[in-house]
């Protein structure tokens, strides 16, 4: 019958979202337009002050392009702290937020050596919360599962066997 592989087709699934997700990612964040058009910002790459732009945005009156930043900075590695609970059993926090800081610390760095963004400290800040959001996120989940889900069908993310 068709559920008895729908554990195996769930973890491929998850696995074609995930590497849609990181091409996405990278699209919106490393390969960007300008990149291959050569239109290249050179205005004040690095902002090693907190919430310089942010602020600056807030005193300009662009409170839609600040939610905009804010929130999307921070749901940008959502799914890859989520990612690394479903995909590692046994993973820890601080394993989760070092692979979100690591990636979002390879993407800022590559915005400064591609010129194609800004490399800010706040958006690792913010990207590294978000990541720690998306492990806690998938915490919650398995915690529900396993109240809902008879032990004896559960599997390591509380989908059944």
């Amino acid at each position: 019958m068709w559920y008895k592989n729908s554990g195996r087709l769930l973890k491929a699934l998850s696995v074609a979202a995930f590497v849609l997700y990181l091409a996405v990612l990278l699209r919106l964040t490393v390969l960007r337009d300008s990149m291959f058009r050569g239109g290249t910002q050179r205005l004040y790459p690095v902002s090693l002050k907190l919430w310089e732009y942010y602020g600056w945005f807030l005193r300009t009156g662009q409170v839609i392009q600040f939610r905009y930043l804010l929130i999307g900075n921070f749901l940008c590695l959502a799914p890859l702290g989520f990612a690394c609970g479903y995909f590692r059993k046994g993973c820890s926090l601080v394993f989760a937020a070092a692979v979100c800081l690591g990636a979002t610390v390879f993407i800022e760095l590559c915005q400064l050596l591609f010129c194609v963004g800004f490399f800010e400290l706040d958006d690792i800040i913010l990207n590294a919360l978000g990541g720690i959001f998306g492990y806690a996120t998938h915490l919650i989940i398995c915690r529900i599962t396993e109240r809902i889900t008879p032990r004896s069908r559960q599997t390591s993310w509380g989908s059944q066997q």
